[in-house]
């Protein structure tokens, strides 16, 4: 039970989807409130697994799938604080000073930013096996929840949302198509909403 100053802004974001309510399609694949919620408690399992504190940053790097939203609110129901980026990485000769946490290779994976500003990257599995559905993480209102996607490959245009923002979004239902060019702030929304989100149906699974 999260004392009443302390909120989790995962666990508020799928508060209102009704169990067995569709809360996100990709193609074939589709799994209701309850089995989201189930999904992102074992996904906060692995990320604490894997030695994520509460309130340190992680960095997600894949296309805009079921694995991929599952593995975000997973790490904000650790407490963690997850960034969002695009699978590609950038060109030579772009800003890539600006995101030290860039990657070579092709397979999605989650970085961790450590507290003495190195960064290691491990591969996201997104099979959690045996692994226990792990309670909410209680957290001040006021504290860092996740990031928005950077625009471009620079810190500037992208930008951090507290806790407390789940509890301002609105509550009207309905069924919002999302695509990799919506956000994740986005897909956040219809959630809240306790509406059904359609992912891009070419996004691929995650894997380790």
């Amino acid at each position: 039970m999260i004392a009443e100053d302390r909120i989790n802004a995962a666990a508020l974001l799928l508060a209102r989807g009704a169990p067995q309510r569709p809360a996100l399609v990709c193609g074939r694949r589709s799994l209701s409130y309850g089995e989201l919620r189930r999904s992102v408690a074992r996904a906060a399992s692995a990320w604490r697994q894997r030695g994520v504190e509460p309130g340190e940053v992680v960095m997600l790097r894949g296309n805009h799938g079921m694995d991929h939203v599952v593995a975000f609110l997973g790490a904000m129901w650790a407490g963690a604080v997850p960034v969002p980026l695009r699978a590609a990485l950038p060109r030579p000769g772009d800003e890539a000073h600006d995101v030290e946490f860039a990657l070579d290779g092709s397979r999605p994976h989650a970085g961790q930013a450590n507290g003495d500003g190195g960064t290691r990257w491990i591969a996201w599995q997104a099979e959690f096996g045996d692994l226990p559905a792990a309670a909410e993480s209680p957290c001040e209102p006021g504290s860092p929840a996740c990031w928005t996607e950077p625009r471009a490959w620079g810190a500037r245009s992208a930008r951090v949302l507290p806790h407390r923002f789940a509890l301002s979004l609105s509550a009207q239902a309905g069924v919002l198509p999302l695509t990799p060019a919506h956000s994740m702030l986005g897909t956040l929304r219809a959630l809240r909403r306790g509406t059904t989100v359609i992912l891009h149906a070419d996004a691929p699974r995650l894997a380790a």
